[in-house]
This record gives structure tokens, sequence and C-alpha cells, in this order.
């Protein structure tokens, strides 16, 4: 059971809110919201691959549990603190926040985060392929069990964040109290190593 939000053309909402459960989105359809995203128990959202959420407002928020979204656009100022589940891309030309205690899991297979805005994340987690094209931040942790790489832009670490796995980078700053790398982690920086604030504790 549940519905579907289906159709070719774009769906544009203010706030939308998903209040039941089992409510999809079609691979080929793309939603706007310009204002918040939320579920709200037992309301469960899944956009099935192929489909895209684009986010346009101004200090909006998403917020609620059970989202899987295939590919995330943020255009706006947009922050969450809650867990999303990302089966495609992320692309940021406003600014995203995921914020503790919420996280950010991508699991597809060669997707990326890219679009040259603000990206910050509390916890990043990869257990896909996926490529980076442009900078992020990492407050907690950043946790690699399947493959991820930079190709340009800064990973910067702040707080006390922790690396599990490996993680291929590109330029990488260290702007907080630590970096930890767990057993058996490897960082790889392809271009400049830089601390600002804290260490690098190997």
């Amino acid at each position: 059971g549940g519905s579907v939000i289906s159709g070719t053309g774009v769906h544009n909402f203010y706030n939308l809110i998903i209040a039941g459960s089992n409510i999809t989105a079609a691979a080929t359809s793309s939603i706007a919201v310009s204002g918040n995203l939320t579920t709200s128990n037992p309301g469960v959202f899944t956009h099935l691959p192929g489909g895209t959420l684009t986010m346009s407002g101004t200090a909006k928020t998403i917020s609620g549990t059970g989202i899987t979204l295939d590919n995330l656009t943020v255009t706006g100022t947009v922050s969450s603190s809650s867990s999303l589940l990302i089966t495609g891309n992320i692309s940021v030309t406003g600014s995203f926040t995921s914020s503790n205690p919420g996280s950010i899991l991508m699991n597809g297979i060669t997707k990326t985060i890219g679009g040259g805005g603000t990206i910050l994340f509390s916890s990043l987690q990869i257990s896909g392929t996926v490529i980076a094209s442009s900078g992020f931040s990492i407050s907690q942790s950043l946790d690699i069990s399947g493959t991820f790489s930079a190709t340009a832009g800064t990973a910067t670490f702040t707080g006390s964040s922790t690396l599990n796995g490996s993680a291929n980078l590109f330029n990488v700053t260290i702007n907080g109290t630590s970096l930890i790398l767990s057993t058996s982690s490897v960082l790889g920086i392809a271009n400049i190593f830089t601390i600002t604030a804290g260490s690098l504790n190997v």
C-alpha cells in the first residue's frame, strides 16, 4: 500500500509534510520544495532512483525519520538534524548543513558530491562509491565502508573528528580539536594538507 507521487513534470510544494507510511515518489518525478520537508510518525518517504528533490528556500529544514532520497539538490539554505539515506547525488549551490545527531548515508554506485556551495556534515557514511568535486566539512565522523575520493575542493575537519576506513581526498584542512584515524584507516591527500588548528592523531 501507500501513496505515490508520479508524473514526469515538476511537483512544486512550499512545505511538504509526509504523515502516511510508505509514501513514494516515482523515479520520473522531480520535486521542488521552497519551504520545509518533514515526516511525522508514521510517515516514511522514499524517492525512487532517478528522481530529484530540490530545496530552494532560505533557512529551511529537513526533519523527521524514514527519509530516503535519490538526488538531493540544494539551491537555498537548508539544515537537517535527521538521518538521511541518499541513493544518488548531492549537489549544493547554496548551503546545506547536516548536524548532530543526524547523519548522511550514501550507498549509491558512481555517485557525486558537488555543486560548489557550502556543505557541512556532522557524520558522513559512505557504503557505495562516491566522488566529491566540491569542498565539504566534517564535524564528527567520516565512515567509509565503500569507496570515497575527491577530485577537487577541500575536506575540512572541525571539532573532534574521526576517520574510519580509507578516503582519497584532494585538499585536507584540520581546523578544530583533532582528526583521529582509527585502526587500519588510510587518509590519502592528492594536493595540500593544512593544520589551521588542532592535530592529526594516527
